[in-house]
């Protein structure tokens, strides 16, 4: 009978200890955040676009982006790359996603571009501009295409051309 009672109070403590450690996993929203865009597959940027680089044989451009962000991964699909970059303080609100693929026409295709404005790059690269209930920026580089996102922007359409021009 001790025998027993003994295991039961064992069993009981042993599920009380993962069931904490499930709770920790749960009551932080950042780490549980974190945890989820590793599940589904985001690594570290650079992981990402040295796996997309190897793969595609292609050199990725990273632009300078002129808001504040605190977490950045990546994702490398069959022809396309992902890359986010999170604010941690507002993880839904605002964060920017740039999406890359080889340019296989040599027009754009991320974007519609009847309803998109036209712009010229300092490097007499033309790119699109559209606006809708979101902000998307897109241009091919070197055979690259890419195309960057803002769910809702404090950036101007000036501020979206900015950002291409720094594509280095």
């Amino acid at each position: 009978m001790r025998f027993i009672s003994v295991f039961f109070i064992g069993f009981i403590l042993l599920f009380n200890i993962q069931g904490n450690q499930v709770n920790a996993k749960t009551n932080d929203p950042i780490r549980s955040f974190k945890i989820t865009l590793k599940n589904d597959g985001y690594v570290s940027l650079n992981k990402a676009i040295s796996t997309y680089e190897n793969k595609e044989k292609v050199n990725v451009l990273i632009p300078d982006i002129p808001i504040n962000y605190n977490y950045k991964v990546g994702k490398a699909y069959k022809n396309e790359l992902k890359l986010i970059w999170y604010d941690l303080n507002s993880i839904t609100s605002n964060n920017f996603i740039l999406n890359i693929k080889p340019a296989k026409k040599k027009e754009v295709t991320f974007l519609p571009l009847d309803k998109s404005e036209k712009v010229i790059l300092k490097n007499g690269i033309e790119g699109y501009f559209f606006k809708d209930n979101f902000y998307m920026f897109a241009f091919i580089k070197d055979q690259v295409e890419y195309c960057y996102t803002l769910k809702k922007s404090t950036l101007t359409k000036e501020g979206f051309i900015e950002i291409a021009n720094t594509f280095n």
